[in-house]
């Protein structure tokens, strides 16, 4: 009986070994690299096409919608929805690029009101279907919040590549906005389009913040000290590319934070 207890606990001990050194090699692994350096890579040239069009009217107000999508050999498509004023000749506008939470860039859209001679472009976050299925495990739903967290970057300067080329766009005031999930992106996506020789004349971070494992923890409640410290680890090493803290005292141009 007691040299059954005791290769049992011996076994418990290798099994929570392995599963302690194979933890820290995964937050090693994940934590690894500069991402300032990262952020720094050209984009590479994407094509695009649209998708649909078509007048949306609301608060008495017109807006033509165009779901576009941006394409490049080995990477992930591009989508994003363009909402522009109907009927207002097409000079030069300001161009607003707006991130928010995994809805679709049409459903954070429609969440605004009109917006008068502004062209307003919502982005769709790459692998947002494959984080939001419960129905997947959570080692493959943790694998495309990291690709997401690579990918992002690129695929916004893609789109303000593509903006800044349209008729519409005011090359001068071209703008970022990211709230809540949204403003965690805006500062690693500002040293990116820098890099890229893209200048962002405003960038509004609301309702975000940095030190990335705290806020994944908070959000999630995860209260047990011991779990917690796990849970900040993982999500700190897991979103390193696009850690805010890295890239805030880099950021140029006029930059609002808004709190509440």
């Amino acid at each position: 009986m007691r040299q059954g207890l005791v290769r049992t606990a011996r076994i418990l001990g290798m099994l929570l070994l392995a599963l302690v050194t194979g933890l820290a090699a995964l937050v090693i692994a994940l934590g690894a690299g500069d991402p300032i350096d990262a952020a720094r890579e050209r984009v590479p040239a994407y094509s695009a096409r649209q998708a649909a069009a078509g007048p949306v009217a609301k608060d008495g107000a017109v807006r033509l919608y165009e779901e576009m999508i941006l394409s490049a050999p080995g990477h992930p498509p591009v989508h994003f929805t363009v909402s522009l004023p109907e009927g207002e000749a097409r000079e030069p506008m300001p161009v607003l690029l707006i991130l928010g939470g995994l809805r679709s860039g049409r459903e954070n859209l429609e969440r605004l009101p009109p917006l008068g001679a502004n062209a307003l472009i919502s982005v769709e976050y790459p692998y947002r279907d494959v984080i939001r299925d419960k129905k997947r495990s959570i080692p493959a739903r943790l694998a495309a919040a990291r690709r997401a967290a690579e990918t992002t970057p690129e695929q916004l300067v893609a789109i303000l590549d593509w903006a800044r080329m349209q008729p519409w766009a005011d090359r001068q005031r071209m703008s970022l906005l990211g709230y809540s999930l949204g403003a965690m992106f805006v500062p690693v996506t500002q040293e990116k389009a820098r890099a890229n020789a893209i200048g962002i004349k405003t960038s509004i971070l609301a309702f975000g913040g940095a030190d990335l494992g705290r806020i994944i923890a908070t959000v999630f409640h995860v209260e047990t000290p011991g779990l917690r410290e796990i849970v900040e680890l993982l999500a700190a090493a897991l979103l390193h590319p696009v850690e805010p803290s890295y890239f805030l005292g880099r950021m140029t141009g006029e930059v609002l934070v808004v709190n509440a």
